[in-house]
């Protein structure tokens, strides 16, 4: 929040605007133990996913003042995009908004609780002090023989787990959600130590 002031003050200095790609603002929020509003406040603009943590079907949107959302509007039809017929769909996300630090909270939690019982395995390599919202990513270490993409592709073939590994095939990333209960993770845990042994 320090850095986002001093970003807010060098934007102003040289008359410019600040907008958030507000993708996980709501993870961020829970993680510092403030409200989005508090995260977001120093922005002009700030954009949300609405199917990426709040978990609704589908949507996004913007908030700001009315001029810049007029802006934004002009620009949406020039690009082609348009939702008609929305009244379900943003019932979804609104219940998802109602109750989302339980939910953000949560997903932590199992993301915290999947890392740490992954760290004690002797193959991986994982600093969990890094783990502060629903992701995080390891590495086998080198002596362990084990590829990151054979590794993800057969938890995905064999066991349904998605992952995914960068385009260097240097690491795994797991992420948690709101559809993702402690049984699973549980499962999930299990499943790799028995995939590691193999």
């Amino acid at each position: 929040m320090d850095y986002i002031k001093k970003a807010k003050k060098m934007a102003r200095k040289h008359k410019m605007k600040m907008h958030l790609d507000g993708a996980r603002s709501f993870n961020g929020a829970a993680f510092l133990g403030i409200s989005p509003a508090e995260m977001c406040k120093d922005f002009d603009t700030v954009s949300v996913c609405l199917s990426k943590g709040l978990g609704a079907p589908l949507g996004s949107v913007v908030v700001g003042k009315e001029k810049d959302i007029k802006h934004c509007l002009i620009l949406r039809k020039l690009l082609g995009g348009n939702l008609r017929q929305a009244g379900i769909i943003c019932q979804a996300a609104l219940h998802n908004l109602e109750n989302w630090e339980e939910s953000f909270n949560k997903d932590h939690d199992n993301c915290m609780w999947l890392a740490k019982e992954l760290a004690t395995l002797d193959m991986i390599e994982l600093d969990t002090s890094l783990v502060e919202t629903n992701m995080f990513r390891f590495k086998f270490k080198p002596e362990s023989g084990l590829k990151h993409d054979e590794f993800a592709n057969r938890m995905k073939e064999k066991h349904g787990i998605l992952m995914t590994y960068g385009h260097k095939n240097e690491a795994i990333r797991l992420v948690t959600h709101r559809n993702i209960d402690k049984a699973m993770i549980e499962k999930t845990i299990k499943l790799f130590k028995k995939e590691i042994k193999l």
